[in-house]
Order: structure tokens, then sequence, then C-alpha cells
């Protein structure tokens, strides 16, 4: 089992300078989620995100690594604020068929709240999944299920939101 592990990750090593490098412009919008702050429980208003992904693409999959920011988007329910994140993360895009594939991705979120709750506010992990369509040769359109976690004022932050996202290869 180990030398397999071994020759993957060897044929992968091999392949990765062989492969083109795609720059990736992400524009997003986060539709609506919750906000879990706590034993509080916020509506999220609709938010939005610009990112740069570099990628790997190899035959049947992309990999790479991204940054996007989610720009300030309100929150109601008992407490008002807003909430923003700057997020590194990996991605991967496996082709399903045709132009059709599945995406994820996980990394970590550096948070940034207003108004929610007194004290700091500090990141914690992230993850993305859903799928997307590839059209006009350059163009892709993005489906994802979002995960932030984090820290807010000592209490544990979940906010989960579905987006939509355009990317633009070039």
């Amino acid at each position: 089992m180990l030398r397999r592990l071994f020759l993957v990750a060897a044929v992968l090593a091999a392949a990765l300078p062989a492969a083109a490098l795609d720059f990736n412009l992400t524009a997003g919008l986060d539709l609506g989620g919750s906000f879990d702050l706590g034993s509080i429980s916020l509506d999220a208003d609709t938010g939005y995100t610009l990112g740069l992904e570099v990628v790997a693409d190899l035959p049947f999959v992309d990999v790479g690594v991204g940054a996007e920011y989610g720009f300030s988007r309100g929150a109601s329910g008992g407490l008002s604020g807003d909430l923003s994140f700057a997020h590194l993360y990996a991605v991967g895009r496996l082709t399903v068929f045709g132009p059709v594939y599945l995406a994820a991705r996980l990394g970590y979120a550096d948070v940034s709240a207003s108004d929610l709750a007194d004290g700091g506010a500090d990141g914690g992990a992230t993850w993305s999944v859903g799928g997307g369509f590839s059209f006009l040769g350059t163009l892709r359109a993005e489906a994802l299920l979002n995960n932030v976690s984090g820290d807010i004022g000592g209490l544990n932050l979940d906010y989960r939101t579905w987006s939509v996202r355009l990317v633009y290869t070039f």
C-alpha cells in the first residue's frame, strides 16, 4: 500500500511541472445563509466575493490554490452587525463528463466582524463542495455549499451559505 501511495505521489510530482498553469479570476454571490454564533442564530444577507486562483490543468482534474475576499454582509435576528472574511484555500475540480465537473475547496478564513459580539474575531477552517460547468472556453459557472468557522468574542462561529460564482480563466 505504501508503495502505491509513493508511486502515485511520484507520478503527480513529475506531471505538475509539465502541466499548464491557469490563472482564474472569480466573482461570486453568497446567497443568504445563517450565522450560528454560540447559541444565537442570525440570518445572513446576500454577500459578494472576489478572488484569484492558480491551478494546474491536468487531464480530468484541476488542482491549485486560491485567495478570496468576502465583502461585508449584514446579519439580523437577535443581534445586528456584519461579517467579512479573507479566505485562502486549496481547490480541486474533477471533470465528470463533457463540461460538467465537481468542485471542492478546503482552507482557512480570517474572519472580521463588527457589532456581532464584544471582543476580537479569529479565523478558522473553511470548506466548500459543489459543481459547475464550463462554457465559451474560458468561463465556468459554479454552485457551492460553503462553511466558514471561526471565533468571535469567545463564541464559536459557523457561517453556512450557498454561493454561485463565475470563474474566468486567463
